[in-house]
């Protein structure tokens, strides 16, 4: 399973923009074939929970490709 999550901390204070990150992790430990794409524009606030972060550093709209930079 593939979860996609658009800005789920937007509006949130850093304890529970923490607390739903923690949720959304396990909620996606519990099947071992399911992972998460959360998009955020607040992502030191939760760099450490995070397995992997990739920062979207430009997009090329005449190539159509994702510039982006692995953490």
């Amino acid at each position: 399973d593939l979860v996609c999550i658009d800005e789920p901390i937007g509006s949130l204070d850093v304890y529970n923009a923490r607390k739903v990150v923690e949720f959304i992790k396990e909620y996606c430990n519990r099947e071992k074939d399911r992972f998460i794409i959360i998009c955020t524009h607040q992502y030191r606030l939760i760099n450490d929970l995070v397995d992997k972060c990739y920062n979207i550093i430009a997009i090329d709209s005449n190539k159509s490709e994702v510039i982006c930079k692995e953490k």
